[in-house]
């Protein structure tokens, strides 16, 4: 099925850019729901280009191991200076609670890696 509306320009979707951060990251509406609502807009697209401009703005809602393990090793190496710390990720501050249960839930337990912690 293809459609006969041409893509938004870099301009469009600069002027809604903000607004669309604010509805995935804040708001945390589903990819779906946000082409809905920037239909209301007057803004269409679709979920592809959407996701492409997502991805393109690196606006993710999920964490991925390896940063994990860097938020990890930072709090680690901050705790050990009698530091805290906070963790905001692609612009939202994340629960404590989340950030312990994650880290140490996508922890190298390796008997080689804890040896080398020491």
């Amino acid at each position: 099925m293809s459609s006969s509306r041409s893509a938004p320009c870099e301009a469009e979707w600069l002027k809604y850019k903000s607004l669309i951060r604010s509805l995935y990251l804040v708001e945390e509406i589903s990819l779906i729901g946000l082409v809905e609502e920037l239909k209301s807009f007057g803004f269409l697209v679709t979920t592809s280009q959407l996701e492409f401009k997502l991805k393109k703005w690196k606006f993710k809602k999920n964490v991925d191991k390896k940063t994990w393990a860097y938020i990890d090793y930072h709090i680690t190496k901050r705790k050990k200076e009698d530091k805290d710390s906070e963790v905001i990720y692609c612009g939202k501050r994340m629960k404590m609670e989340t950030v312990k249960k994650e880290t140490n839930r996508n922890r190298d337990m390796s008997i080689f890696s804890q040896l080398a912690r020491r």
